[in-house]
């Protein structure tokens, strides 16, 4: 049995062990199995003892849809946290099977392990814990742009590095916030009512250079009206560190084998693989929710996972059909259930700016 198998429990996975177990985040007023031998495999693990390695793809993946799910019910979803490509992210950093060589570390690890825990909690409070410990909650009061609705940089101030795209139109509470971290960026201003989760250079890129900013920044300038560098900082992944060569900057995977290969994402068989810095790497799309392998030379070498995709006929779209969010990200549609992980039925959430967008996401808990 795996020994983090019991905290899975409590995102509804495994149920025949309940009984053995109680949720690690609510009290009871008896013994349980767990209060006499807390080791016991069937006994959860608080997130941040877990060895995410011990995980399913199966487990794995119940995990990062009630992440997602209350992310976006509590905080809004916006870019990155939007429900379809959240869930990829989160995958991503809690399935080892699927990508065995870009591990979480530092932040980012801390960030989905925080993420994890609160979405076991009762209300939105732990979310709002999560994403701003220093307990001042982004208010959008005070920061009205002449039409009502804004982009800001909310960035916590107790170190963990949490920065945020903060969409406000005129209510107390966000309508919607980009957490940069879920795809290893920061929050970078545009203008006075306009924000971006970019890489290190934000708005201030040469689009012909793709090269290390620092020891960790790789950075990948996307050229346009307004070049924007949507780099990762590796210091999240895998060897934590940038290194660069005449086809671009990537992040150091971990891995103890060696290879001279291509720098560049190529796809095998659904597989996502290249060599780094003398070692290779492989993320394994058709374990993320049965996506595929697709490079058309656009895949940057600084974020490999962007070739997992599907093949259906749909691009950043979602809705709600009842209780069911639909979320078409990466051309695959997801279809989740809100009322299966304690949440109210779906909501549409617009999140104001230049365009609005419109998205889906779970009521807050009943």
């Amino acid at each position: 049995m795996k020994t983090s198998l019991g905290y899975v429990l409590t995102l509804g996975v495994s149920a025949s062990l309940v009984a053995a177990c109680i949720d690690l985040f609510h009290s009871t007023n008896f013994e349980t199995l767990c209060d006499t031998d807390p080791t016991n495999a069937a006994c959860p693990s608080p997130p941040d003892a877990i060895d995410f390695c011990t995980w399913t793809s199966e487990e794995a993946r119940s995990a990062a849809t009630r992440v997602c799910a209350w992310f976006g019910a509590c905080e809004g979803p916006s870019g990155t946290s939007a429900f379809g490509e959240c869930v990829t992210r989160a995958q991503f950093a809690f399935d080892c099977d699927a990508n065995p060589n870009f591990r979480p570390a530092g932040n980012v690890d801390a960030m989905w392990r925080c993420l994890l825990k609160a979405a076991t909690a009762e209300s939105c409070a732990e979310f709002d814990k999560c994403l701003f410990p220093s307990g001042d909650l982004p208010k959008c009061q005070g920061h009205d742009a002449s039409d009502g609705s804004f982009l800001s940089c909310i960035v916590d101030d107790t170190g963990h590095g949490l920065s945020a795209v903060v969409a406000c139109n005129g209510d107390t509470r966000p309508s919607g916030v980009d957490l940069c971290l879920m795809a290893g960026r920061t929050c970078m201003p545009a203008t006075d009512s306009d924000a971006k989760c970019t890489g290190s250079y934000g708005l201030n890129c040469t689009a012909s250079t793709d090269d290390c900013s620092g020891s960790s920044w790789a950075q990948h300038c996307v050229s346009g009206a307004q070049p924007v560098d949507m780099g990762v900082d590796c210091s999240g992944y895998g060897a934590g560190t940038c290194v660069s060569n005449d086809n671009g900057s990537a992040c150091a995977p971990v891995s103890s084998e060696s290879c001279t290969g291509s720098f560049i994402p190529t796809c095998n068989n659904g597989t996502v693989s290249a060599c780094v810095g003398g070692h290779p790497y492989e993320i394994d799309c058709g374990k993320l929710g049965g996506l595929s392998c697709a490079n058309d030379g656009t895949v940057p070498p600084s974020d490999p996972l962007q070739a997992c995709t599907g093949s259906q006929d749909c691009t950043g779209v979602e809705w709600c059909n009842g209780n069911y969010i639909k979320s078409c990200s990466r051309n695959f549609l997801l279809s989740f259930d809100c009322a299966g992980v304690g949440l109210g039925p779906c909501r549409p959430v617009t999140v104001q700016g230049a365009p609005s967008i419109n998205y889906a996401a779970c009521s807050p808990p009943p």
